[in-house]
């Protein structure tokens, strides 16, 4: 929905997408601190989602085309 959202997406439902990402973001980062424990692979899918939402909010939107 961030990056290629389809047609009639509303502009308001694209923001709350992105608000969404960046703020799990954020959670992802505080759990991944060095205080708190996380085993090898429980970091490792963290620091993918992570990755993969950066990618995602740093992508240029795709518009789509309309029907016309």
């Amino acid at each position: 929905m961030v990056v290629t959202p389809d047609t009639g997406t509303p502009e308001d439902a694209r923001t709350v997408a992105r608000e969404t990402l960046t703020d799990l973001s954020a959670r992802l980062g505080q759990a991944m601190a060095p205080a708190n424990e996380l085993d090898s692979y429980t970091r490792a899918h963290f620091a993918d989602s992570r990755a993969r939402i950066q990618q995602a909010l740093n992508a240029q939107v795709v518009q789509p085309l309309g029907s016309n």
